[in-house]
């Protein structure tokens, strides 16, 4: 399942030649323009912006501060727009909540109405870079009200309650649950699963964040992110620069993967070009997108590239520490 609508052919055409000629004509796009006066003439990258190297800001603290860069999380007042972070679902137990397409199409077989509880979901191993990889899996939302949504009377879908009735044990011991047994806890964002978001896993060895504008969930191994420019922020959070600074500033698991908690997240310094270097790399993401759901792996891996490297100059990295963060970012 695709979590954007269908791309066809000639729309992959038509975002392949256009970013194309996003990355030619350099003369007209400030992103790469910048990158370039970055690799090509440091000192003068330096004067017209008082940015420091990612190795400068990494050397500086092990927790993000004295970064010239506003971080992620007090970003609200500048023009890359305000964000909210919100962690996944959590059921309380998924054995119960999270079934299988076989199980939802015999709920739905047993009574149509079934469906309006049956929405797509996400563990956070299926999520990856710019893309998630739906498993198939649905989440059983009988939520517990939001926004003026009544809570869910599971009395009203008997087969749902019938399949819940077998965990019943589990369901009353649990300590997340809504008004009753059979109703998830509360969840006052339950809206902006439906909307544009970014979803990311909660431990991995890199970044990946993955841009989705339809409705899905995740699970509580995942977190949300919603706000505006959404694809400039998948391109700074899934770039080798951001997964090196975490890697490097962030708390480890012991097995080689990065936790990439929301206070983690919050405190990525992000980079503050102007509104047309925004409007560049989110519609870079945009084209990246539509090449990953149309499965043209070798175009996407190029533009990923190209996104990067872009990133990697709004930073000032030299093509030193570009080879530096890179070796990070592929072990």
């Amino acid at each position: 399942m695709a979590t954007r609508n269908q791309t066809t052919s000639s729309d992959v055409a038509s975002s392949a030649t256009r970013f194309t000629l996003w990355h030619q004509q350099t003369k007209h796009c400030h992103a790469f323009s910048y990158a370039t006066r970055v690799f090509t003439d440091r000192a003068a990258s330096r004067r017209c912006s008082p940015l420091h190297t990612i190795a400068d800001v990494a050397e500086s603290s092990d927790r993000f501060t004295n970064t010239p860069y506003p971080t992620l999380g007090a970003i609200g007042n500048i023009n890359i727009g305000g964000k909210s972070i919100y962690r996944g679902i959590l059921t309380g137990y998924n054995a119960a909540f999270i079934v299988d397409q076989a199980t939802k199409d015999a709920l739905v077989a047993a009574d149509p109405r079934s469906e309006e509880l049956l929405k797509p979901v996400l563990r956070g191993r299926d999520i990856a870079r710019y893309r998630a990889n739906w498993a198939g899996l649905w989440l059983i939302d009988t939520h517990n009200g939001y926004g003026g949504v009544p809570p869910v009377d599971v009395d009203d879908y008997p087969p749902v309650k019938a399949h819940l009735d077998g965990f019943y044990d589990h369901l009353v011991r649990r300590q997340d649950q809504g008004v009753t047994p059979y109703n998830l806890r509360n969840c006052a964002y339950h809206e902006h699963f439906s909307g544009t978001k970014l979803l990311w896993r909660d431990m991995a060895a890199t970044g990946a964040f993955a841009y989705s504008d339809t409705q899905i969930f995740t699970n509580d191994k995942a977190f949300m992110m919603t706000g505006q420019n959404l694809g400039f922020l998948s391109a700074v959070l899934n770039s080798s620069p951001v997964s090196w600074l975490v890697s490097k500033s962030g708390l480890t698991t012991g097995m080689g993967l990065t936790q990439w908690k929301k206070f983690v997240v919050e405190e990525i310094p992000v980079p503050r070009p102007d509104d047309a270097a925004i409007a560049d790399l989110d519609s870079a993401v945009t084209d990246l997108v539509a090449l990953i759901d149309a499965g043209d792996s070798d175009a996407a891996e190029h533009v990923d590239s190209l996104i990067n490297m872009n990133v990697c100059g709004l930073y000032g990295l030299t093509t030193e520490e570009i080879d530096v963060v890179a070796k990070r970012s592929e072990n």
